[in-house]
């Protein structure tokens, strides 16, 4: 079933180190149907998440915004967290209004789960209530993975280093 289009507005996030991280996550939204991610950049990541991100704006996937403290005259500090969040939220919403059909809000450590490795079944709800009922909005819950700045120690860390982030964390958050 062809979609309307679908924008992930990924909330801010802070202190990224590894690349795999935004890798993995960004590649597995492109697989289940996310068209595009406004990316809310709050601090200086490492310099090989910048590389990274700087990969996925060259192929027009992603746009970054700076929503750091010293962007925003210091709305958005680690401090205010959830008024970068909502900030970040509003402002991807009206970027995207009239461009993408649907928007995706979440977190880094949030992915959107569908039932046959897309997000086929729960768009065709969201097509079919605005179809049928006139609904605008559709909502579904998120599931978190775990955060992904837990501290491990060196045993653990060398026991999955090269595990993607769903098989790394899924032992802390069973927990």
């Amino acid at each position: 079933t062809k979609h309307d289009k679908l924008v992930h507005c990924l909330n801010p996030a802070y202190g990224l180190k590894d690349p795999r991280w935004i890798i993995e996550y960004l590649e597995y939204h492109k697989a289940i149907g996310v068209e595009h991610v406004h990316v809310y950049n709050v601090d200086m990541h490492s310099p090989e998440v910048q590389a990274t991100l700087q990969m996925y704006r060259d192929e027009k996937f992603i746009t970054r915004h700076d929503w750091s403290d010293h962007a925003s005259g210091g709305y958005t500090t680690k401090k205010t967290y959830e008024h970068a969040k909502w900030a970040a939220q509003t402002d991807c919403a009206l970027r995207s209004r009239g461009v993408y059909d649907y928007a995706l809000f979440s977190d880094i450590d949030e992915i959107a789960v569908g039932d046959d490795g897309s997000l086929s079944k729960a768009m065709d709800m969201c097509d079919n209530a605005k179809q049928q009922r006139g609904i605008i909005a559709c909502s579904f819950n998120s599931n978190t993975v775990s955060s992904i700045f837990t501290k491990l120690n060196d045993e653990e860390e060398m026991a999955i280093q090269d595990k993607l982030i769903l098989e790394r964390y899924n032992r802390i958050e069973a927990k």
